[in-house]
């Protein structure tokens, strides 16, 4: 980073701390100033006579520990009305922030021990108060309590179950059948410290405890024996009768009840004891099984708690776990497989169906029980709520501050903070670099992009972007497109195509296929190709239509060629070249594919695959007026012209004419013979024969058949063009001879004149 940039960047995080600064150098200019004269958010502080700035939750103060106008959406953390405090969003257990009514924290109603957005409004009943139906609410949600019956503090409401307590106020004792009683009834005894009535042993009227020495007063026909126990004298399976003696040599013994061992009277509901261990005594009878909501404890069925359906013993924690009735929760017992049976999950655990799951540690209220860690509500007096909300600490942690019973979360990017706000920060984290409006980030924001330690604008249209170019978009704008080169425009650009597979996803423009394409509609159909290329079948460009399809006169795009041609040219089905392993044979004038060859006016052409893949087989035309002709061999391959017809060497010879018609030097079919040439009609195929070498014109090859003379000029042609030539050469070339004999003479002569001699008379 450049010394001025870094210089910018570090000036604008102590941007914060600055502001602070100026507000502290401006109270101490400000001191014995009155407090009207200090800024907003701030009050004059008479002890140090300067302006100190507000608490963060006041909007405006007059005093550091107290507001006296809170932030938007913050009320006051006094319950009392009227005085002023601190702010916060949250209020202490058993209190809700009432924004409607008073704007601060009021307490629950009675009947709640948690309450959310209204008073009446409960999480939690208080003691002595269960939910009005019977059924508690959804976490996070809240429902309406209703009182239990007198001495309950817990019970459960439901109509269909029947109205049952669990748990009794202090003073009172909770009965099996669940109803809680000033004292325990006969035949039941409470233990101190134990709210709960239990049954005595059987042979107890009323008694002080579980054992057999605890009874207080006997069953009729028992005496009382040792101190606290109660007996008779009779052998077993016999009671005695009261025969007015006292005496218990003179009692008389009666047979009990044939299921009872030991008895207090005939009375099959008068058993002590049963006479067999898979007997249970049930209220002075012996019963193969327990009734519901009892378990078996030395031979005796004892009621369960009032919430259970099966247990293992009478407490409120004895019940099995998946036995609770309905309506009721399952909280576990600590330390054992077992759980109570309760009308709802009580403070500091969390309602999961028909269970109760913990809450965070010291967390009242919670919710969200499908997340690894259930998000806490509010926590205990003495915690705040961590900024997570996921536990409960002593002191807010780096990164936070306390605001009323939780820790508000200091601005995104911050490492320390003196408010939420964004530009409130203290210091940024290593991880957020960038500085917008005094605010720390990681990231610009849309529209603009990183530079030098802070954002930058990006080019018109842009949504995000890596730099300020027109072509440095990412994302545009939705109403516009993303181009492949990164630009944002209004459509896509030749050569590119918008994928539009769904109405609500961005446009964005992807290069059509192959190299060429001027215009497509996807990835695989290129509609419009450059200058110079075609459109083939497939929806590419090329220089060339592909094998099996050919360029219409005039078009820019292929047709596919019959399904008889394997390429053509010019129109489907004028093919140049048949399909591969057909075996037939390509008629080139016609582009028609024949099983064979004409018999007459064509020859037949092979070549091998590998040297002519397609044209294997071929029929070129004869020369006009030909009916049979013999190809060169080995013959010209044909090749392919710009237009996709193809060119052949021509056959250069005739074997046989049409009928009326002469074979001439074995080229050429002619109507008459030329020159030198006689018809011969003699021949194997009627031609031209040639003339004697001494006839112009003649009948037959004999000199004999010449048709003329043949002797002196008029008979000899070649010899008078030679006379007419020669002697005008021969007196050119003796004047020539005779100029240069003058020339030398001269030459020779001292005067430089020449005579002249007389020429031979011969040359005269």
């Amino acid at each position: 980073m450049r010394p001025i940039t870094r210089a910018v960047f570090l000036l604008l995080l102590a941007v914060p701390a600055l502001a602070r600064a100026a507000g502290s150098l401006a109270g101490r200019q400000l001191a014995n100033a009155p407090a009207e004269a200090c800024p907003t958010g701030h009050f004059f502080d008479a002890s140090a006579g300067e302006c100190a700035p507000c608490h963060t939750s006041c909007e405006a103060c007059s005093e550091a520990d107290a507001c006296d106008r809170c932030q938007p959406e913050l009320g006051f953390l006094s319950p009392v009305p009227g005085q002023r405090s601190l702010c916060t969003r949250l209020c202490p257990p058993g209190q809700v922030l009432d924004m409607a009514t008073a704007g601060r924290c009021t307490a629950c109603d009675a009947k709640c021990e948690l309450c959310a957005e209204a008073p009446d409004q409960c999480t939690a009943c208080a003691p002595g108060f269960s939910w009005h139906d019977g059924r508690a609410p959804s976490p996070g949600t809240t429902g309406t309590c209703a009182a239990c019956p007198a001495g309950c503090h817990t019970c459960s409401l439901d109509p269909n179950q029947g109205t049952r307590c669990f748990s009794c106020m202090a003073g009172w004792l909770l009965h099996w059948q669940g109803t809680c009683e000033v004292a325990c009834p006969d035949g039941t005894f409470a233990l101190p410290g134990d709210a709960a009535c239990r049954h005595c042993p059987p042979q107890c009227v009323t008694c002080t405890g579980p054992n057999p020495d605890d009874c207080s007063s006997c069953q009729e026909g028992l005496r009382p024996g040792p101190p606290g126990t109660c007996q008779h004298d009779c052998p077993i399976r016999t009671y005695p009768i009261d025969d007015g003696d006292d005496s218990a040599a003179s009692a008389t013994c009666l047979d009990c009840s044939s299921s009872c061992l030991t008895c207090h009277g005939p009375g099959h509901d008068q058993c002590l004891s049963c006479k067999t261990s898979s007997e249970y005594l049930v209220e002075g009878q012996c019963l193969a099984n327990c009734p519901p909501r009892h378990f078996i404890q030395a031979g005796r069925c004892l009621p369960c708690h009032p919430g259970c359906l099966e247990c293992q013993g009478p407490g409120p924690g004895d019940c099995f776990q998946n036995r609770c009735p309905t309506a009721l929760f399952s909280l576990p017992t600590p330390g054992s497989q077992l759980v109570a049976c309760v009308p709802s999950c009580p403070t500091g655990t969390l309602a999961h169906f028909d269970r109760c799951l913990p809450c965070p540690e010291h967390c009242l209220s919670c919710h969200d029980p499908y997340a690894s860690k259930p998000t806490c509500d509010i926590c205990a007096p003495g915690w705040l709520l961590a900024p997570n909300r996921l536990s409960c600490v002593a002191s807010c942690p780096a990164g936070s501050l306390p605001q009323g019973p939780q820790c508000l979360v200091c601005s995104e990017g911050c490492a320390s903070c003196f408010g939420p706000m964004p530009a409130q920060c203290l210091a940024c984290l290593s991880d957020y670099p960038l500085v917008v409006d005094g605010e720390c980030r990681k990231t610009c924001p849309a529209r603009l992009f990183p530079q030098a330690g802070t954002c930058l604008p990006c080019h018109a249209g842009c949504f995000s972007c890596s730099a300020g170019g027109p072509n440095d978009c990412h994302n545009c704008e939705n109403d516009l497109a993303h181009t492949v080169e990164g630009a944002c425009m209004m459509d896509c650009p030749a050569g590119q195509y918008e994928d539009t597979w769904s109405e609500w996803a961005s446009r964005t423009c992807y290069p059509c296929p192959g190299e060429g394409c001027a215009e497509c509609t996807s990835a695989t159909e290129c509609t419009r190709c450059a200058d110079a290329l075609v459109l083939t079948g497939q929806g590419l460009c090329a220089s060339a239509c592909p094998t099996g399809e050919y360029l219409p006169p005039g078009a820019g795009a292929c047709l596919p060629c019959d399904q008889g041609c394997r390429t053509c040219a010019t129109a489907a089905d004028f093919c140049t070249s048949c399909p591969a392993g057909s075996d037939r044979w390509l008629q080139v004038d016609s582009g028609l594919c024949l099983d064979a060859c004409p018999e007459m006016h064509f020859a037949r052409v092979e070549f091998p695959t590998e040297v002519a893949p397609g044209l294997e087989r071929i029929c070129l035309p004869c020369p006009e007026g030909c009916d049979r002709c013999t190809p060169a061999s080995p013959a010209p391959v044909c090749r392919t012209a710009p237009s996709g017809l193809l060119l052949c060497p021509e056959i250069a010879t005739c074997d046989k004419c049409k009928p009326g018609l002469l074979l001439h030097q074995g080229a050429r079919c002619l109507d008459a013979c030329p020159a030198g040439f006689f018809p011969d009609a003699n021949g194997s195929v009627p031609a031209c024969g040639a003339c004697h070498r001494d006839c112009s014109e003649c009948v037959g090859p004999g000199v004999d058949d010449c048709v003329g003379s043949s002797s002196g000029p008029s008979g000899h042609p070649g010899l008078t063009i030679g006379l007419a030539v020669g002697i005008p050469l021969a007196i050119l070339l003796l004047a020539s001879v005779g100029l240069c004999i003058y020339l030398y003479r001269r030459r020779k002569s001292p005067s430089g004149d020449v005579p002249m001699k007389p020429l031979p008379r011969e040359l005269d």
